[in-house]
């Protein structure tokens, strides 16, 4: 064997032990997608408040829409909603609202088939965007209502994980439109949703 051969053979083998080791670093480098914990901010919003001291549920002579405003402080999906209401409903309507145009983006009819028993129920991803606000709202006339034991007012934003709560609202029904009547001292509820921080 000459040296041109032995040359070229050493040649090719440096060539394939290169990108072999390079192949290889580059799968060492690669780090695995986070995996993020599911969030409901609903608990630790109203602890945080207080607007867990005292809660009562309550009958009003007419339906109304009933909602909060968030933001959220991470892009991601809501993947469910979650309701609680103190009578049967076979078809709640719960909404979700673009706060700036004050548009539907989604609509969800939740079976709520026993009192007192919070139901959860998955929905197609929906995507947020990063501090863009929000309006979740429920449409009902029988309710859950927050207040503290001291009737304060309640200072937002208020933080819930990666979910900032930005207010709580009413509205009258006729039309439907996005809650926008401010509530100081209460919360209307429960109703939730299940977000997902995605990147």
């Amino acid at each position: 064997m000459n040296s041109t051969s032995i040359t070229i053979r050493s040649l090719i083998l440096s060539v394939v032990l290169f990108f072999t080791i390079s192949s290889c670093k580059k799968k060492d480098d690669q780090t695995p997608a986070a995996n993020y914990p599911e969030e409901n901010p609903l608990t630790a919003f109203l602890a945080t408040t207080g607007l867990n001291q005292n809660n009562v549920s309550f009958t009003n002579p007419t339906s109304f829409e009933m909602g909060f405003g968030f933001k959220p402080k991470v892009k991601g999906v809501i993947k469910g909603i979650t309701v609680k209401l103190p009578y049967v409903n076979s078809s709640l309507k719960v909404t979700i609202w673009e706060k700036a145009t004050a548009n539907a983006i989604k609509t969800v009819y939740v079976n709520v088939p026993n009192a007192d028993q919070e139901v959860s129920v998955a929905i197609a991803d929906l995507e947020l965007v990063k501090n863009a606000e929000y309006v979740l709202s429920i449409n009902s006339n029988k309710f859950y209502n927050h207040r503290r034991t001291d009737i304060a007012t309640i200072v937002y934003p208020v933080d819930a994980g990666n979910i900032s709560i930005t207010g709580s609202y009413t509205s009258s029904t006729n039309p439907v439109t996005i809650p926008s009547n401010v509530r100081t001292i209460e919360f209307t509820g429960d109703y939730s949703f299940i977000f997902k921080q995605t990147e």
